[in-house]
């Protein structure tokens, strides 16, 4: 058939400008480590988004790194995220006075944030339609940017029935290593303030909830305590009907088990801290049910962020297939049919809490069921402090089910050397209320919702060899000494003959092969105790029936020298993690003596490489080596007349 010519031209006119058709006011702005990129939408059904560190233009895109595709609905909320807010749209700018929301973005906007990783340097964008490289008035730079610790925006405030004030947070995630199919890559948590907070200045405790599986944050928290700030989090906010227990799941390409959740869930304590004048001495964690499992998980691995948990019958271990919600394990973990990836633990790269990744990095690889079998942990991580364990478990519970959850659970417990409050009932699946919380102890008055005052800055006796009918709940202690050499506290409510072991000691040191004297109300009763490779030392069987001061001395350090002078051999000590590295290690330097710390590094020919002297506080330094070639390093420590040098290795 003939086609007439000027349809045939208004049909090439079509099509042109349809090719020619590009994103328009594209916009970026650089906060807090990230990069917020907006654009008007030309209609197409997906964007690309590139950076370059030069201007982007027909000539340059080849050079452009694709940092993004996403959809002509990347202003959205996705999974009924916002749905307790009224938000459709996601907020970029911060709210930060008045009530209700934030100024939303539109359907006709499009959305990316990037996550710098780069130190810093300036960058430029550009969005264009779907599978295009078209480029007309839509780029954008340069931006100066540079990596710092992310933080969240305020997108929602208001006032409960008290005028406690409620605000929403939105978390813009790395989308570089996000797994945006489960949950997109920006969730929102909820913290609500003291009254008292708005017009003070002291730090405040921070109480961190965790929701059984159907639970989900609400517009505000009616139940708030008016002397903590309370942050809640969803697990996975979604539609999606499956929910990852608050720990994470499987990465893009499922090759391991990322901690999104978990990640997220400390990232808002982080911040409460930074910006909320959390006290970093008092956070309490607690939860019920997949809450609870949330609470002791982070327990187990955020020894240096909470002073004490409490656990409501918590899931302990995932590898059991009698477990009801193993299906969950399956669809969260890749655990289906045999399989057990590794697990990575997100780095958190915070120059205020470099503990964090100190303690982590090292484990990335466990595999995930061994990872997620807490019962294993508290035992195959014997020399890791953990926070004051409070949990329940219930015998007729139909859903953290005794046979596989709860009965294992109380024997390691007991024998861990942990110190804990342990309570077993004949509960069915429901809420016990702090039962296994001593309040007079950990509260200011008879409520967990009253000021919390158990602090993380004061060791606590770890216990071993307890009756099962024994729940510790009315033990007390009063640490009377913490010093290099010795270890004393007076304990009360034991009511038994158990085992004491010091932990999270403050300055108590114990390495293996030290010796140590245990003395019971000043009568030495045990002598000769070694202390283990996991640098603990235990006493067994102490008579505690009644109230008692226990103190440990440590009469011999190991080690002697050639001369036969007494040394202690672990003077001058260097550790460094991860190990091998990329692009940054922590390197920790341990010095019994008051001779200045010098530290540097030399490559594996004996050249000089930096001198990190300067920027090591309390014996802490991170070592970027973002600008330096993979291969051997060596970390040099010399203070007063010794020196010491340790090998590191960054593999790019």
């Amino acid at each position: 058939m003939k086609i007439p010519v000027s349809l045939f031209a208004a049909a090439v006119l079509c099509v042109t400008g349809a090719a020619m058709a590009t994103p328009t006011n594209v916009q970026a702005f650089f906060r807090d480590g990230q990069t917020f990129i907006t654009w008007t939408e030309d209609g197409s059904s997906a964007y690309d988004v590139y950076r370059h560190t030069a201007v982007i233009d027909t000539s340059t895109i080849g050079q452009a790194i694709k940092i993004a595709t996403v959809d002509n609905a990347s202003s959205n909320t996705v999974f009924a995220i916002g749905q307790p807010i009224g938000q459709t749209h996601w907020i970029i700018q911060p709210k930060t006075s008045g009530t209700g929301l934030g100024t939303e973005l539109t359907d006709n906007d499009g959305l990316f944030v990037h996550t710098t990783h780069e130190a810093s340097g300036d960058f430029y964008y550009t969005v264009c339609s779907g599978g295009t490289t078209v480029i007309a008035d839509n780029t954008i730079g340069p931006i100066a940017e540079q990596k710092m610790v992310t933080k969240p925006v305020p997108i929602w405030r208001g006032r409960d029935a008290s005028n406690r004030l409620n605000i929403h947070y939105a978390q813009f995630m790395d989308y570089s290593i996000w797994q945006t199919n489960y949950e997109g890559y920006i969730i929102n948590f909820l913290v609500a303030f003291p009254t008292a907070w708005e017009t003070g200045s002291s730090l405040f405790p921070v109480s961190s909830s965790y929701t059984g599986r159907t639970g989900r944050i609400t517009q505000l928290n009616a139940s708030a305590s008016n002397y903590n700030i309370s942050i809640y989090n969803d697990a996975v906010a979604s539609g999606n009907g499956m929910q990852d227990w608050y720990y994470g799941h499987q990465n893009k390409d499922s090759s391991a088990v990322y901690n999104y959740t978990e990640y997220r869930a400390i990232k808002a304590i982080l911040f409460a801290l930074s910006d909320l004048r959390g006290d970093p001495n008092r956070i309490f964690a607690w939860g019920f049910s997949m809450g609870a499992s949330a609470a002791l998980s982070l327990a187990e691995r955020y020894p240096s962020i909470f002073s004490a948990v409490y656990c409501s019958q918590p899931a302990t271990d995932w590898s059991n297939d009698a477990f009801m919600w193993t299906a969950d394990g399956w669809a969260n973990l890749g655990t289906r049919r045999g399989k057990n990836p590794p697990i990575y633990n997100i780095p958190f790269d915070d120059p205020a809490h470099p503990e964090l990744d100190a303690l982590l990095q090292p484990y990335n690889g466990t595999p995930v069921l061994a990872w997620q079998n807490i019962r294993e942990q508290l035992i195959a991580r014997s020399g890791d402090d953990m926070p004051l364990i409070c949990a329940t478990h219930g015998t007729a519970d139909g859903s953290i089910d005794w046979p596989t959850q709860g009965q294992p659970f109380g024997p390691v417990l007991r024998n861990s050397r942990r110190t804990f409050k342990y309570i077993v009932n004949d509960a069915t699946h429901s809420f016990q209320s702090y039962n296994s919380v001593n309040y007079g102890q950990m509260f200011a008055s008879a409520s967990a919702f009253s000021e919390y005052r158990f602090e993380l800055n004061k060791s606590m006796p770890g216990f071993s060899t307890i009756d099962s009918g024994n729940s510790m709940v009315n033990c007390t202690w009063t640490v009377l000494q913490d010093t290099r050499d010795v270890w004393e506290m007076t304990i009360a409510g034991a009511a038994q003959v158990c085992g004491i072991t010091p932990r999270r000691c403050q300055a108590f040191e114990v390495h293996p092969g030290d010796t140590f004297d245990v003395y019971l109300n000043d009568v030495l009763t045990q002598t000769g105790l070694v202390g283990d490779t996991a640098g603990l030392v235990t006493a067994d069987n102490l008579d505690l029936t009644t109230t008692k001061t226990v103190k440990f001395v440590n009469t011999f350090r190991t080690a002697i020298d050639k001369t036969g002078k007494h040394h202690d051999a672990l003077a001058l000590t260097i550790d460094a993690r991860p190990n091998p590295f990329n692009p940054a290690v922590l390197i920790t330097v341990r010095a019994r003596c008051s001779a200045p710390l010098q530290i540097t590094m030399y490559d594996i020919s004996g050249r000089f490489v930096t001198d990190l002297t300067s920027k090591t506080t309390n014996g802490h330094v991170i070592w970027d080596a973002s600008n330096h070639p993979s291969g051997v390093y060596a970390v040099r420590v010399r203070a007063g007349q010794r020196t010491v040098e340790k090998r590191i290795v960054l593999v790019k």
